[in-house]
């Protein structure tokens, strides 16, 4: 038998990622309940703030997290999958969106990718440099040290559930989260094997809910589906992968009281040149969704913050 050259590799790593998805599809919702009561602390936050997952479309969330701020839109708690675990430690860590926003203006695209050629079967990211990013521009390294509590929810790949992150060392706990199969190391923490969140709560309402909040605000920024299908098997594989996780999506969205969805239409998932777009797609979205926000929050007579 000829040895598996790079692409046909690939392909087979997506094929068995797809396929351990699609199995544990059908339990995913039961599941991540049952990982969310063992691994998050009792608390009772009034108002959530639920960050999706999305890759560099997650820069949208910067925009999403402004208007809110702008408006006084309390936050009691920030639950972050994947990119949105990257944009939720650091608000939580400084509550300051325009801190948050130059942070990422700031940012480089060698700032979160690291690649490793020695390691390409094993995920040619390391996460070095993403964990690194975390310590420069954070204050807290503990999740006791933050100043709004957060969850970083990564996938335990070894039991197929979500398992939230809300205690211990910050840049791990991110590193866990966004730790997506084939392109970044799988992360080892509290004896788990973790990998990206989103492989089973790309938007971790569910887990949100686990807290009895009166309001949950979700921000989805998983963007849409290439309308050019693909040519090859693996482009194939790779948007079985992303009509999976938008279906996971598309039930978490039910259970939010408030989705923001920016329009970010086809922004790819490494291409963090569309930095000023994706802000504004957030902003937009937020200034849209800020009525029905209000409204809800009055209905349960939750008062706006004090302004600064």
């Amino acid at each position: 038998m000829k040895p598996l050259n790079s692409y046909h590799a690939k392909q087979l790593i997506f094929a068995v990622l797809i396929a351990l998805i699609s199995f544990n599809f059908s339990r995913a919702q039961a599941d991540v309940e049952r990982s969310a009561e063992s691994a998050c602390s009792p608390q009772q936050p009034k108002v959530i703030l639920v960050l999706g997952g999305g890759g560099a479309r997650g820069l949208a969330h910067i925009g999403v997290i402004q208007v809110l701020e702008q408006a006084n839109i309390p936050i009691d708690m920030i639950v972050g999958t994947s990119a949105g675990s990257i944009a939720g430690a650091l608000y939580a860590d400084n509550p300051n969106a325009a801190d948050l926003r130059t942070i990422f203006t700031n940012a480089k695209r060698k700032d979160f990718i690291d690649f490793s050629l020695l390691h390409i079967f094993n995920g040619p990211i390391t996460g070095k440099a993403l964990e690194q990013f975390l310590r420069t521009n954070m204050h807290a390294s503990d999740f006791r040290e933050l100043k709004i509590p957060f969850v970083a929810v990564s996938t335990d790949l070894e039991k197929g559930v979500s398992y939230p992150i809300d205690a211990g060392p910050i840049a791990p706990a991110v590193h866990a989260s966004v730790a997506m199969p084939l392109y970044f190391h799988s992360v080892q923490l509290d004896g788990r094997t973790l990998v990206d969140g989103g492989v089973t709560a790309p938007l971790a309402v569910s887990i949100a809910r686990k807290y009895r909040p009166d309001v949950v605000i979700a921000v989805s920024v998983s963007g849409s589906l290439p309308p050019k299908m693909p040519s090859n098997s693996l482009g194939e594989v790779a948007r079985s992968y992303s009509i999976t996780l938008d279906t996971l999506e598309g039930i978490s969205k039910s259970s939010a009281d408030v989705v923001v969805t920016p329009d970010i239409g086809t922004s790819g998932t490494f291409k963090v040149s569309d930095k000023q777009f994706l802000f504004d797609a957030g902003a937009k979205a937020a200034i849209q969704a800020l009525p029905q926000i209000k409204k809800i929050m009055a209905d349960k007579g939750i008062a706006l913050r004090t302004a600064r």
